[in-house]
């Protein structure tokens, strides 16, 4: 099964044709899980984001929305293990988005690394390098 195929479910079908200002990359071989909680999280985390190109390493798999996902997936707050109180306390250990824009324009990518040797760039070549934000 392709990486594209196992992340359909996130996937919109039918994309926006604009451009999403808002990036997930996540590592190789990131789990659909993840990838799920990852897009949560971006979304709870910026209100304004309405659309998100995933990547896994340097592969697009495609684009979402925050439209798509409350239509596919209405209603879904609880985790696994919420029902019956398995679940530890406190933030995920699993992994931790970080945030970085771009100074010059509204471009944002999260991912759950750092690495200096290759930091985001924005789409607008001009503009350089992203920077981290809180």
């Amino acid at each position: 099964m392709s990486a594209t195929s196992e992340f359909g479910d996130l996937l919109d079908p039918e994309p926006s044709a604009q451009r999403p200002r808002t990036v997930l990359r996540l590592p190789p071989g990131s789990s659909l899980f993840a990838a799920a909680n990852a897009l949560e999280e971006v979304l709870l985390r910026d209100a304004t984001v309405t659309t998100v190109a995933l990547y896994m390493g340097e592969r697009r798999l495609g684009t979402t929305s925050r439209a798509f996902l409350a239509e596919r997936f209405p209603g879904v707050t609880r985790s696994v293990g919420d029902a019956d109180r398995a679940s530890q306390p406190g933030e995920s250990t699993q992994y931790r988005l970080l945030r970085f824009r771009c100074p010059h324009c509204d471009h944002q990518v999260f991912r759950t690394f750092y690495d200096e040797r290759a930091m985001p760039v924005c789409a607008n070549p001009e503009h350089g390098s992203m920077v981290l934000r809180k």
